[in-house]
């Protein structure tokens, strides 16, 4: 299994110092952008707001909430925020025990944080063979019963549509695998990418485009509770949708937990790369059930905190606390994303063509030809 899963998942393994961690698998509301800049016509893009679930579970809300104050409590207490700063020993441990909720997916249904409006309309799962792009799979208006990948030389990854309809945001490192390069951590800071389509709106829905929230920030992401949406069909995701949600609280890596986390690497193995990379993510405790190699085939989904976008997830990894093993993972917040895309790293996938002088598209679920890199 764990070699079908070394071929078929997008995968960065970065070793820190032995006793430290294993680190560096590359693993507002979202209404449709009313009046906003972007390639939708305000009249074609019936507005629907995320609607919070009909029926809330009041004793899971006030659990939930309850549990969020008290996280949100540690991380202001005096032992944290030196650890923050730098100071006293094992500063990232420290950090990840007052960030560390045991909550899953299933602690969000039914509350303010429900993702199941999420999950049905934004991730698109990005597939790949053997280095070359294969298809696009959205999750939106989608009648497969499952996500799963045929065979065992299949890779797979996430991506979304945002405040645009021609383009998918993803990791440079999913770039990378869906055009056979070998160099997957670049320097620059910001694994973050773009999928860009010949045609504008061609087998894309309104609903399935996330609105950029210009209220969000990394500012008030910073220890707030967010969650990873996306798709990864394996034996920890929902078995009838292969979605997965990854609840956790947000915190902004510091100098101090960048050089304590990356600063182990071997430079061989991309040391300069990830603290460069440190410096623009967010940590999350993976959720019960998850672990840092279960989780690698997230890499590029959105990340929300509510119903607004937050960020787009980046990789995995683990953290040694004491006698025991942290599983963790990355992110890049929302204002990471939109320094990229001021000029993004693109590949261009034609999806559309002319036949008898008409353009017509081209079946989102059929292999598709990239014509530029």
């Amino acid at each position: 299994m764990e070699n079908s899963d070394k071929l078929r998942r997008n995968k960065i393994t970065r070793l820190g110092m032995a006793g430290t961690a294993l680190l560096g698998h590359l693993g507002g509301d979202p209404v449709l952008a009313d009046g906003k800049k972007g390639d939708l016509l305000r009249e074609q893009q019936r507005v629907e707001f995320v609607t919070k679930p009909q029926v809330l579970d009041y004793m899971k809300e006030a659990r939930l909430r309850s549990m969020i104050a008290n996280a949100q409590k540690k991380l202001q207490t005096q032992d944290v925020k030196r650890a923050i700063e730098g100071k006293g020993s094992n500063q990232l441990g420290r950090i990840l025990r007052a960030i560390e909720l045991p909550i899953t997916g299933y602690d969000l249904a039914k509350t303010s944080w429900d993702p199941t409006e999420l999950h049905r309309r934004y991730p698109v799962q990005i597939v790949h063979h053997g280095g070359t792009f294969d298809r696009l799979v959205p999750s939106f208006d989608n009648s497969k019963a499952s996500f799963a990948v045929e065979g065992g030389i299949s890779g797979y990854s996430n991506g979304f549509y945002l405040d645009r309809s021609d383009r998918l945001i993803t990791n440079k490192h999913v770039l990378h695998e869906m055009t056979g390069r070998k160099k997957h951590l670049e320097t620059g800071g910001l694994d973050i990418g773009t999928v860009q389509f010949t045609a504008a709106g061609y087998n894309v829905r309104p609903e399935q485009v996330i609105s950029d929230d210009p209220a969000v920030t990394d500012a008030n992401i910073d220890g707030a509770l967010v969650a990873v949406v996306g798709i990864d069909p394996d034996q920890t995701a929902d078995p009838k949708t292969g979605h997965k949600t990854l609840p956790g609280i947000a915190k902004k890596m510091t100098p101090a937990m960048v050089e304590q986390a990356f600063g182990g690497i071997n430079p061989a193995q991309g040391r300069a790369e990830w603290l460069e990379h440190g410096k623009n993510l967010f940590v999350i405790i993976l959720p019960p059930g998850e672990s840092h190699g279960s989780a690698i085939g997230m890499s590029g989904s959105p990340v929300f905190k509510g119903t607004a976008l937050a960020g787009i997830f980046m990789g995995t990894g683990f953290w040694r606390d004491q006698n025991r093993t942290v599983d963790i993972a990355f992110f890049h917040g929302i204002d990471s994303i939109r320094t990229a895309l001021k000029n993004p790293q693109t590949v261009t996938i034609a999806n559309d063509r002319t036949t008898d002088g008409k353009r017509e598209p081209i079946d989102l679920f059929s292999p598709r030809r990239l014509i530029d890199q």
